[in-house]
């Protein structure tokens, strides 16, 4: 393409605010998104907005336009939306779309949930002047404050939450942790490691305050007074608890995922290549990653993909030379678009798509090839049907 417009192109830099859209496509990678507690509603957060799926079906029944937000949570009777967004928590009724009210915080979100026996509303923050932690809690339908603890114990920086907001973990020195119930306001105890732990803060804490991750990924067993290390991983960059012990770890570099059984002391290390943010659907051994695909945890510690919002990941675009075709990979599909109104011609199956793939169009815009490092081949499709025309493998690259 052109690397700079000439100074009589209609797309100058002097006049691109007069560019108007003629179509979108995609809604954006997905920013945060979260189960409703009965497990029949996805809901999804972008730059762009807001949406809401059912599951199953994959049916987006609701769209917001809105800010970027982050600690989305949905009620226990799934009727109540919870955001994180600008030093404020908004909340939102899900039946009607409609925004009930805001309450400030302190600046910055730690987690933000539902209790599941009161079903009120629960966050917690950083206070950016002392970084103590601070625990709020709103009556869900009138937003009313009903109590606001500030734990001066508890360094933010050195303290790690449980998914359900119930316990924490805090760092006292590198062999030493205090555990919390911060429903109860109740150090439960101390534990104090045989060895110690230097510069590996703690990553995960499970719900019910058990087993401590610190570093990347070094499982230790609170329940016993030893407290001893039962697992080690390396390169892991995110812990995330499912349910009761089991545990996701995932390589942000590449991609790697392992399922780990802290209870059982066993572990996996899946094929599959997820995108982060995780939505966890804890009571049905389920999840959801941030391409929108779904996947069930299975006993064995095996991942089973049961369906895929095709809505996102959008990328590795090429317009054709005249404007006549947009392509793009979007999940595991090559979309081809009109170029005028942006309507979806053809999708085909892509096995390994990727953002390092390469698009491109014929001159005479009959056939569009692509090139996947991941399946070392180049791919040629006929236009507008999409059809393959044939495979060229592509010759490893030598040191």
């Amino acid at each position: 393409g052109t690397l700079y417009p000439t100074p009589a192109s209609a797309d100058g830099p002097l006049n691109y605010f007069n560019f108007t859209e003629i179509a979108r496509w995609g809604k954006a990678d997905i920013l945060a998104s979260a189960w409703s507690p009965d497990g029949s509603i996805i809901f999804i957060s972008t730059r762009l907005g807001f949406h809401f799926y059912t599951y199953p079906g994959f049916e987006n029944f609701a769209s917001i336009d809105h800010r970027e937000i982050t600690f989305p949570a949905i009620s226990p009777d799934g009727k109540t939306l919870a955001v994180f967004t600008a030093e404020a928590v908004e909340v939102w009724d899900i039946p009607t779309l409609t925004f009930r009210y805001q309450q400030e915080t302190p600046p910055t979100c730690l987690g933000l949930g539902f209790d599941a026996g009161s079903g009120n509303l629960v966050g917690i923050f950083r206070n950016g002047q002392y970084r103590p932690i601070t625990r709020m809690v709103w009556q869900p339908e009138s937003g009313e404050l009903l109590e606001r603890k500030d734990y001066a114990k508890l360094d933010s920086w050195n303290t790690v939450l449980s998914a359900d907001l119930r316990f924490a973990a805090n760092r006292v020195t590198d062999s030493v942790y205090n555990i919390w119930d911060l429903a109860s306001d109740v150090e439960t105890y101390r534990t104090e490691f045989g060895v110690t732990y230097k510069d590996q803060p703690a990553s995960a804490l499970s719900n019910d305050g058990r087993f401590l991750v610190l570093g990347s990924a070094r499982f230790i067993d609170l329940g016993s007074s030893a407290a001893p290390n039962i697992l080690t991983f390396k390169d892991i960059n995110q812990v995330m608890e499912i349910k009761d012990g089991v545990f996701i770890l995932y390589d942000m570099v590449y991609q790697n995922v392992t399922l780990v059984n802290a209870l059982e002391r066993t572990s996996r290390q899946v094929k599959q290549k997820l995108v982060l943010p995780l939505a966890m659907d804890a009571a049905r051994n389920r999840f959801m990653d941030g391409s929108g695909k779904v996947y069930q945890v299975n006993p064995d510690l095996t991942l089973e993909m049961s369906g895929q919002i095709g809505d996102y990941q959008l990328s590795c675009c090429k317009i054709s030379s005249q404007a006549a075709y947009l392509a793009g990979w979007n999940g595991n599909q090559l979309t081809l678009f009109a170029g005028a109104d942006g309507a979806p011609l053809e999708s085909v199956a892509v096995e390994n798509g990727g953002a390092d793939d390469i698009l491109l169009f014929t001159p005479a815009e009959d056939r569009l090839g692509r090139s996947s490092a991941a399946e070392a081949q180049v791919e040629v499709y006929a236009l507008p049907g999409l059809n393959t025309l044939f495979n060229i493998p592509l010759a490893p690259v030598q040191p």
